[in-house]
């Protein structure tokens, strides 16, 4: 079971270039402090324009460790002065997801549904993973839950592909 973080950040008028070089110098932080990261920009749906910065972990183990070690960087601490000298963007997160079913893959297309679900209806859901992977064939697709979100009566599912 993989730990996702996410942050969404909602840039300010004609700050999207700085937020975008904001979240991939927060996306190396992570990186050097044992999370593997990504930055995107969304292109459709709510939230279009949204910048957002997922990293994952190993285990709530590794991503407790990760944050520790990132919140001693000094780069960290010169990350969040810029930000609190210069906003670029209205910030929301870090929200924490586990990893149900799949795996988050490399590749430059995502499509990604956040679904409403009460948790006794679950594992039920989940008890379908299989039968979407069949439809979506060989790209990769991944079901998570939130653990700190805002939404706790969800199911995410992302799909991955080669191209829009």
């Amino acid at each position: 079971m993989a730990v996702i973080s996410e942050r969404i950040a909602t840039p300010l008028p004609g700050k999207t270039n700085l937020t975008i070089s904001r979240a991939k110098a927060l996306a190396a932080i992570i990186q050097r402090a044992g999370g593997l990261a990504r930055v995107f920009k969304a292109a459709y749906g709510e939230g279009a324009g949204n910048i957002h910065l997922y990293a994952s972990f190993k285990d709530f183990t590794h991503a407790a460790h990760s944050a520790t070690v990132a919140s001693q960087d000094p780069e960290m601490a010169a990350w969040q002065a810029a930000r609190d000298a210069e906003p670029s963007s209205h910030m929301k997160g870090p929200y924490i997801y586990r990893t149900m079913y799949g795996k988050a893959a490399a590749k430059p297309g995502i499509m990604q549904r956040e679904y409403t679900i009460s948790r006794g209806n679950l594992a039920g859901a989940l008890a379908l993973m299989p039968e979407l992977q069949a439809v979506v064939g060989d790209n990769p697709i991944e079901a998570i839950v939130p653990t700190v979100a805002p939404h706790m009566d969800s199911l995410g599912i992302a799909y991955y592909f080669d191209s829009l």
